[in-house]
């Protein structure tokens, strides 16, 4: 009788590990694919050969009269007795394989189709409008902006702006800068150094920071722009009497996404 495959519950594992992580965030769908191509056709297997077994044994059951059709089917799902019914069984093998990969290809290739790869942006968590302002207004220069909202801000902005601090803090950035940003992030000591070592132009601030509100104070700066999420300072020398403002209704994921990142 043939061995069913033994449960690994250390695969098991990982693949609920990486599958709840693929949920977080899209970035991260890799590794449960990675784990599912080395883990899960074992199962799918076993799955398909248990479903295989248990619809033999029903249509043997309903077809007893057809001695015929019950032979053919012990033949193909009895334990092998001779060279005859090991080619069937080889066969059936190689038929199971067959349908297990035509599905995974054929519905891998529906979801490509009906649900392209597209990056969404939550409006409520990033500075979507703030970030559509500093375009519109043509804002250039050193943007001070924090580790959390550094990469999409390169992302939409560069080479307009240059960004503080990004995802490649560990990587591109200094331990000294980012310390500094840490220092002005929870208000520090001389947490306003950043702004004048590094000559700021403008700064993209989150409204429920601390800092922020030490912003505000400063009489040398101005908001220029401010909704629920965040906040545009410039330095008050550059400020202007009118400003275009984004419209409220403006959402990222329904535009055409650009970059010049890579260009």
């Amino acid at each position: 009788m043939k061995r069913q495959k033994e449960i690994n519950w250390s695969e098991i594992l990982i693949l609920c590990a990486t599958f709840w992580v693929s949920l977080q965030h899209i970035m991260h769908n890799i590794f449960f694919i990675i784990a599912a191509a080395g883990y899960i056709t074992g199962y799918l297997h076993q799955a398909f050969d248990f479903c295989t077994t248990v619809i033999a044994r029903r249509v043997a059951d309903s077809t007893r009269q057809s001695k015929l059709l019950n032979r053919l089917l012990r033949q193909c799902f009895a334990p092998p007795r001779n060279d005859t019914s090991s080619k069937i069984k080889t066969g059936i093998k190689s038929l199971t394989d067959f349908i297990i990969y035509s599905l995974i290809i054929l519905i891998g290739t529906l979801t490509i189709h009906f649900v392209p790869l597209k990056v969404k942006v939550d409006n409520k968590q990033f500075p979507v409008r703030a970030v559509k302002f500093i375009q519109q207004n043509n804002l250039s220069g050193n943007l001070l902006v924090l580790f959390n909202w550094g990469s999409y801000a390169l992302w939409q902005l560069h080479p307009q702006c240059l960004v503080a601090v990004d995802g490649r803090y560990d990587g591109v950035y200094p331990e000294s800068l980012i310390s500094e940003v840490a220092r002005f992030h929870y208000v520090g000591k001389n947490w306003n150094e950043l702004m004048t070592k590094y000559h700021t132009d403008i700064i993209l601030m989150n409204t429920d920071y601390a800092v922020y509100n030490k912003l505000i104070m400063l009489d040398d700066w101005r908001v220029v722009y401010k909704d629920d999420t965040s906040a545009v300072f410039i330095p008050i020398t550059k400020n202007r009497e009118h400003w275009i403002m984004p419209d409220e209704k403006f959402d990222i994921n329904n535009q055409k996404f650009k970059t010049r990142i890579l260009n």
